[in-house]
């Protein structure tokens, strides 16, 4: 009896349970086995070769609420910047400090689009600090409410070394 109550239970807690529809798998991962000789003379041995999970670079952020139109005018460089920071000389915690105060003011504001320059980074081809870390810090958790989408820049804004970073509508209280 105790069974029966317990399986009941289970079937109350789970009947409305689905599974999470996804276009994509998170992850892929094959396997393919391998049959090959071993060194000492022996049978053939089986070894399952795994194909390794790539985490892909973050890429700029694609804002849901964002139609066509805006989100291409933000990617060719046609909406108007309404504020410019450079991070050009600061150090990481400063340029972080900087970039957060930067992009609340600017929502504050009710700006719409503001370009951020992180420069390219270092001439001999590395990734500069700045250029790397700017687009997690725009996307962290805290600065979600301000920040609809981002976009790296045209060349005459700064290219590869700057962000369009475009901001949500102030909500007037």
């Amino acid at each position: 009896a105790m069974d029966d109550d317990h399986d009941e239970l289970w079937q109350d807690f789970t009947r409305d349970i689905r599974p999470i529809k996804r276009d994509k798998p998170l992850e892929t991962a094959e396997t393919k086995v391998v049959k090959k000789k071993p060194q000492d003379k022996g049978g053939v041995q089986e070894t399952a070769v795994f194909k390794k999970m790539t985490s892909k670079p973050r890429k700029p952020l694609q804002g849901v609420d964002v139609d066509r139109r805006t989100a291409e005018k933000l990617r060719k460089g046609k909406m108007a910047i309404e504020g410019r920071l450079d991070l050009h000389g600061m150090g990481r915690e400063a340029a972080h400090m900087a970039v957060v105060r930067f992009i609340e003011q600017s929502y504050q504001q009710g700006k719409r689009c503001i370009l951020i320059i992180t420069g390219k980074g270092n001439t001999r081809g590395g990734v500069g600090v700045l250029k790397s870390l700017a687009p997690d810090w725009i996307h962290d958790e805290a600065l979600r409410p301000y920040v609809l989408r981002t976009a790296s820049a045209i060349p005459k804004d700064g290219g590869e070394g700057a962000l369009y970073v475009l901001l949500r509508r102030k909500r007037e209280a």
